[in-house]
């Protein structure tokens, strides 16, 4: 079950990596699609990846993505 602080964000990751496991390579589109999925759940993983360092105590490893190392 997914905490409710962070519920939305994971879902968000979630719908990614499903995209990812449906993503046909040789289809252009299909791989913008991805990439584009990918970009805007960049800001939900780094405010998960917060939430679990804060709440946890868990280091998670760094987030790099179009807006950097955070």
């Amino acid at each position: 079950m997914t905490p409710l602080a962070i519920e939305e964000e994971w879902q968000i990751m979630t719908d990614l990596v499903e995209l990812a496991s449906n993503v046909i390579p040789s289809d252009p589109a299909s791989r913008q699609e991805l990439a584009d999925a990918a970009y805007k759940a960049e800001r939900p993983a780094r405010e998960m990846t917060t939430w679990v360092e804060a709440t946890c105590g868990f280091l998670m490893p760094d987030v790099i993505g179009i807006e950097g190392n955070r």
